[in-house]
Parts: structure tokens; sequence; C-alpha cells
């Protein structure tokens, strides 16, 4: 018997089409002539209707070697042309999203046969072998597949039934997948759920980590806490270089609570989605309140105190309290000031990062899973959109996916005048066990600051996935768009694409009064890379009115 290694297999998928087209007198009668017509395209078909058949009724006048237009009645008639046009499925735009370019997936050969409404051949098929269909070609095919007088000028049978059969095959095989470094295997869901569980119990007595988020402006009595495992979080670089580089067994928090934060000189806060308990729920207002980009600073007046800025990219031994063992062994725990004999703990303080913000990214961590809250900009009264479904990412595969209605896994559409803060409350209310939806873009921040960049390419998508004509004027003159480079370029891009529709939007003629009243956050460093791509074009009739257009 033979064996596996001798045997050669091949896997593929076999699709055809056939395409009625009608009206051909019509058709052909109206494209004569030197130039090319216009596409007469098919209904998509196929999986996601990711195909579409386009055909040129004449593919413009065939070329003698002197490079002038053939003469006789050959010349006149010309070709038809016939192309496989690919259009990407939301899967593949998902994932073109930081770039907009998309690709095709598998290796493909596809071919075209032409027929009478009796079945009979008018021109025999042709075939092809294409690699990849991409943004960059979509369209593949011949130029000059035909004659038009053989298919239809001099067929008296197709000129009766003034109608023919465009038959499209498509053979497809998959991509060869990338071998592993090692073997993965998939985690039940119920595994990752136990996991992410241990993160939102609130219970120390498995945790060797805790973080201290004090909320702006109160003292550490009302901070929030999150207690983790340090094991756990060291699957990212950043937590394994921070747990490795100083920290010492048993350093904790003594202080009574009474310190105080020190209160950043000024909030900055541009249209971004806060994570904040105590956010600005009015879109407009949030990005009208926008005066500058300072960034917050903050410091530390407790003396004993492990206090860690996630702006900062290394970490602080921290100090052990008066009467701490000099030589604490992995297992020691801290028995001075803590009579209760808890296991001990490295404790951090957090000061400049949201509770939901954090809690969101050390869950990601535990289990590759995190959900983004709609843009605040999606809930303006001026919006015509319904705020979709959130978004949630698993381990199992590389882009996001809609979360399963019901259970734990409802999500819900709330109409686009509701407040994001009512979206995000209904939403904790249908997935009590799961953390609350964070902000896309306090991610996309903390995220660049630690260096993790599959949670911030994650943040990306999912904020461009937010823009619309009627929020996009926000979004692209705020801060956080003049901050960003990459935010700042897909978004102008959007712009630009949609500008016949923006200029005309409520939101546009808001930045204009908000310019014309001197607040303009972000607009003078994108307004410039704008203007450079639109052009002057005055109003017919008028002269002193204008308009820009893309």
């Amino acid at each position: 018997m033979a064996s596996a290694d001798n045997l050669e297999c091949s896997e593929f998928t076999q699709l055809t089409f056939h395409w009625t087209v009608k009206g051909l007198k019509a058709l052909f009668d109206s494209s004569k002539g030197d130039a090319k017509s216009k596409a007469t395209k098919s209904q998509r078909f196929g999986p996601d209707g990711r195909w579409q058949v386009l055909l040129y009724p004449n593919a413009g006048s065939p070329f003698s070697k002197d490079g002038t237009p053939s003469s006789g009645s050959d010349g006149l008639q010309g070709f038809i042309s016939l192309f496989l046009s690919c259009e990407p499925t939301a899967e593949e735009k998902e994932r073109a999203a930081a770039d907009g370019k998309w690709v095709r997936e598998g290796s493909y050969t596809f071919g075209f046969e032409m027929r009478s409404l009796n079945k009979s051949v008018i021109v025999p098929g042709k075939e092809a072998k294409q690699d990849q269909f991409c943004s960059k070609v979509a369209n593949w095919g011949w130029s000059h597949y035909a004659r038009r007088e053989l298919v239809y000028y001099n067929n008296s049978v197709i000129r009766s039934q003034d109608a023919f059969v465009v038959v499209c095959n498509i053979k497809s095989s998959p991509s060869v997948p990338d071998v592993p470094l090692s073997p993965r295997l998939g985690v039940p869901k119920s595994l990752l759920e136990t996991i992410g569980s241990l993160l939102l119990s609130d219970n120390p007595a498995h945790a060797d980590v805790e973080f201290i988020i004090p909320r702006r402006g109160q003292d550490m009595s009302a901070a929030k806490h999150i207690y983790a495992s340090r094991q756990l979080l060291s699957r990212v670089e950043y937590f394994s270089s921070m747990f490795s580089s100083g920290f010492a067994e048993g350093a904790c928090v003594t202080g009574s609570g009474t310190n105080e934060m020190s209160e950043p000189t000024a909030i900055f806060i541009d249209f971004d989605d806060s994570d904040d308990e105590d956010s600005i729920d009015d879109p407009v207002a949030e990005w009208a309140s926008a005066t500058s980009n300072s960034m917050i600073s903050t410091s530390s007046g407790e003396q004993d105190v492990e206090v860690y800025s996630a702006s900062t990219s290394s970490a602080t031994l921290p100090m052990l309290p008066q009467g701490a063992p000099s030589d604490m062994g992995s297992n020691a725990s801290f028995r001075s000031g803590n009579p209760g004999g808890e296991a001990a703990r490295v404790k951090v303080v957090v000061r400049d990062v949201a509770y939901t913000t954090y809690l969101a990214m050390l869950y990601w961590i535990y289990t590759d899973r995190i959900v983004f809250a709609p843009l605040s900009s999606s809930f303006s009264t001026n919006s015509t959109n319904t705020v979709k479904t959130p978004m949630v990412t698993s381990p199992n595969t590389q882009t996001s996916s809609s979360m399963p209605t019901g259970g734990s896994g409802s999500s819900p559409v709330i109409d686009s005048k509701a407040t994001r803060r009512q979206w995000i409350a209904e939403w904790q209310a249908n997935n009590p066990d799961r953390p609350a939806p964070c902000s896309a873009k306090a991610m996309y921040r903390l995220a660049d600051r630690l260096g993790l960049d599959e949670l911030r390419e994650r943040a990306c998508r999912h904020i461009m996935r937010g823009l619309n004509v009627d929020n996009i004027a926000y979004e692209v003159f705020s801060p956080f768009a003049a901050t960003f480079d990459e935010i700042r370029k897909l978004q102008v891009k959007y712009f630009l694409e949609n500008w016949s529709q923006v200029r005309s939007s409520e939101s546009m003629r808001d930045v204009w009064q908000q310019i014309r009243n001197g607040r303009h956050p972000g607009f003078e460093e994108v307004w410039p890379v704008i203007a450079s791509s639109l052009e002057f074009n005055p109003k017919a009739g008028s002269i002193e009115e204008a308009n820009l257009s893309a």
C-alpha cells in the first residue's frame, strides 16, 4: 500500500455561473463606433456575492501595427470584452481597514463560454489562471474576447433570440497555509471565560499583583482595584519586562487612603470617547470643549507607594515598608503590617488610565478578547445612522466578528439618538460576566504606549468602522487624529473620498462654526493636509460663490 507521502492530492472548489444577457439589439446597436462602451454587469454570485461578470459590448476599435484604427468592416465592428470582477467581502474589507488594501486568498482558474439559449456554443471557451485578486487588480479577463459580428451581427440564431448565455467557471484552490513555528490548538470558549472570570472576580486569593486605579480628582480611598496574575500578564513583553526588572516580593501600599492624587492643571477632552466615569455624554459639546493638546501630568506624594504610570516604559523599585525582611523568597508573605498573613503582592498605582480601559486591556491579555463601544460621535442627534452591535475578537480568529445574539453574548442595537452611556449600560445588562465595552481611542493610546501592536491594530480597525459622513468632520479635526499619524491619514482619506456628502453635513457646519469661534482642536494640523488634496471649483453661473471638491 502506498504511503501518504507518495500520494499527490489537491483540493479545489468548482463554481459555475450562467448569465442570460437579453436585449442584445439595443445593447450592440447603441455601442457602435470606435469608443469603448460601458460595462454591462451581471448580478453578484458566489458565497457572500464575491464575484461579478463584466461584459463590454464594444471593447474599442482594434489598432494596426502603426497605431491607427483598423479599416474595413472588421475595424468598425470591433470586439467584445469579458472580465471576472472580484468584489471584496465584508471580512476582506475588515482585514484591510488599516490601509484599504484587501487581498482574496487562494489560487483561481477561471474561464468563459458563450452559448445560445438552446445551449449551442457560439464562442469556444477560454480559460486563464490567476493566482491573486486584490484591491490593486480586481478584474481579470479578455479585452478582445470575440468579434462583435461573430457574437451577434453575423449570427442569425442569436439575433432572432435577441439573447445569449455567458457561462463562467471558477475553480479555486486554497492558499498553502504557513507552517506554524509550534502546534496551535483552539482554546475552548468555556476555558477562556473561566480564565477571564479570575480577573473579574475581585478576589485577591490567587493574585500576586494588584493594580490600584484612582479616579480623577479623588483620593486613594475611592480607588478601584484589579487583582491579577503576573504569570498570565507576562504573556506580553511589556509586563514581562516590568515584573522582571526590580519588583520585590512583598512590596505593598501602607497608606491609609488619605493621600490625594495631584490634580492635572488642564483636563484634555478631545471627543475621545473617554472611559472615565465622569466623561461627557454630548459629543458636540465634548468636541467643542477641547482647546489644547496638552498632556496630563501627574505626580505622587506618597512615599511608600509604588507608582507606575502607563505613559512610562519602565518601572521603579518600590520602597519597602520599615521592618520588612531583607530577604524575600518567591513564596514569602509579608507579615509586618499584614497580620492576616496574606500572600505578598506587588501593588501598582495607575494614574493616567481609566479603570474601564485598563481592565479591558488586562482582560484582552488573559483571553485575547475585547469589546469596543461605538464612537461617541456615532450618537450625535444629527446622525441618521443606527449604531451597530459591538465587535468582539477571539483568539481563534485574526479578525473581528459580531457577537452571538442571546445569552452572555447579546448586544443592544440602540437608535443613534440615545447616548453612549445608555448603550454601554444596556450592553452590560445583557453581558454581566464581561468587562464593560471600552473606548477604542483610549485603548489605542494605551496600546501605543505599551507597545501592544495587535491590540492597537484592533482598536484602529474599530475606529475606522465607526466613521460615516455624519461624524467624520468631528473625528478628523480632533486632537486624537492630530496626535496619531496612522489615524490621521486614514481619516483624511475617508474625508476626501466622501467630501461631496461631508461638506453639506450638519457636523461640518458645526465644525466651521467652532472654528469661527476660535475653537479648533486639531484643525491646524489636519486642514493643510486636506487642503492640499482639494481643488477650487467655482459653481456654474456664479463667480463669487465657490466650493471645494475632492
